[in-house]
């Protein structure tokens, strides 16, 4: 599953109850650097 995927998809999963946390790696070489972290992050906590 490609991140995009799990991004796209984070809606149907049931993570009630669950401890989450989100990392990754970042690369100054894109324009915007260390984002996807803080875009799935933000997206967990809207789906509460």
């Amino acid at each position: 599953m490609s991140v995009e995927d799990f991004y796209d998809n984070l809606h149907v999963l049931d993570l009630n109850g669950k401890v989450c946390g989100v990392f990754g790696s970042a690369d100054s070489y894109y324009e915007q650097y260390g984002t996807a972290v803080e875009m799935i992050d933000e997206q967990k906590r809207n789906l509460g």
